[in-house]
């Protein structure tokens, strides 16, 4: 009964994990630009001459890039993307990429997002924006004094998101080269909402903490049967 049990154990892990990811969703619902995570499982086979058995595998955990709500807040910094893209931020750490588009400045007139980051321009530099000067961002994402252009944030995408790797916060980190997109419209004055529906998330977890409590008394059913056995056998032999 070891494989039941060694089942049994590789379906618990798995739904563990998936557990920590909805957690984490639904911890992010109200994060602006908070794109939710999945966990995608497959099944691995081990055989021998006699038989082959199927384990749960966790298999990767990936982002769901469907867009959030945009909310209109008529600040004239925050920013919402439609379309592919990310906003490129320049941390300590190096760059970081978001959907989150609720930026501001900082003392000295560079418009930075909610950490007092600097927001990268299409070209990666900071963009400046004197103190007391009235702004309006266009389509484009150009930052517009009356007529005059004081630089364009830069929308980035790369060839596969599947190499965003989430460090918190809506943040994401990539080792692949990003390039400028060239899909996208920016909508100023306004902000994407987290793609988190709660309701669904809290039941999908509901689901899979019953599924995991279900798997967990299997476990401790087999044991037992297990131990029953074993008895039975040290019983007989005495006999």
């Amino acid at each position: 009964m070891t494989d039941a049990i060694n089942i049994a154990l590789s379906k618990q892990m798995g739904l563990f994990r998936k557990t920590e990811v909805i957690a984490n969703n639904v911890a992010n619902a109200n994060t602006a630009g908070f794109k939710k995570e999945l966990v995608l499982n497959n099944e691995f086979k081990l055989k021998n001459e006699y038989e082959s058995v199927s384990y749960a595998n966790d298999a990767a955990t990936i982002i769901d890039t469907a867009s959030g709500a945009v909310t209109q807040t008529n600040r004239p910094l925050d920013m919402a993307i439609v379309g592919y893209g990310y906003f490129k931020i320049n941390t300590p750490l190096g760059p970081r990429y978001t959907r989150n588009g609720k930026f501001g400045t900082d003392s000295n007139g560079v418009l930075v997002d909610g950490n007092f980051f600097p927001v990268a321009s299409k070209d990666g530099d900071v963009i400046t924006i004197p103190v007391g000067v009235e702004v309006n961002i266009d389509e484009y994402g150009q930052v517009v004094s009356k007529d005059q252009v004081l630089g364009t944030v830069g929308v980035f995408d790369f060839d596969s998101e599947l190499s965003l790797q989430p460090v918190g916060g809506g943040l994401y980190k990539s080792d692949a080269e990003e390039k400028n997109s060239l899909n996208y419209q920016i909508i100023g004055g306004a902000y994407e909402e987290s793609n988190v529906n709660s309701v669904i998330e809290m039941q999908d977890l509901i689901e899979t903490q019953r599924y995991a409590g279900m798997t967990n008394n299997i476990i401790n059913i087999v044991e037992e049967l297990e131990q029953n056995a074993v008895k039975s056998l040290s019983d007989s032999a005495k006999q």
